[in-house]
């Protein structure tokens, strides 16, 4: 694989929260090491969490985060937003709703994984816009 293929791989196997990240280090010319130096933890466990591997950060430690690159108010609320929206293997209850949404969690389950990154970006612009309007 090309080193610009590489990265694409690499690119598209991160979560909302890893390319956040990895921007931040990036703007501040910060390397992976580093930044799991200061915030007392391995690059192996860093970089896993950018990519997904590991689950979503805790609270003390997207606050450990905000304080490294000096990140306040709708910035730090953004970051949280992103590591919320980063969860890997996220779950749908459906446990006692009417067989409809039971069939529709069951549907996303089967579709959503085969979905490009364009058709998903337009599923979450129409799931946003629908939420938006029901507000």
């Amino acid at each position: 694989m090309s080193c610009c293929g590489a990265m694409a791989v690499i690119m598209a196997e991160r979560t909302p929260f890893g390319l956040k990240l990895a921007a931040l280090r990036a703007e501040r010319g910060m390397q992976l090491k580093q930044l799991a130096e200061r915030l007392n933890v391995t690059p192996a466990y860093l970089s896993a969490l950018e990519t997904g591997a590991r689950g979503l950060p805790n609270r003390r430690f997207l606050h450990q985060i905000c304080q490294i690159f000096a990140i306040i108010w709708d910035e730090a609320e953004a970051l949280e937003a992103l590591a919320r929206a980063s969860n890997p293997q996220p779950a749908i209850d459906v446990r006692g709703k009417p067989a409809a949404l039971v069939h529709l969690a069951n549907d996303l389950a089967r579709l959503v994984p085969a979905l490009s990154a364009e058709e998903a970006e337009e599923w979450r612009r129409w799931l946003q816009k629908s939420s938006d309007e029901s507000t």
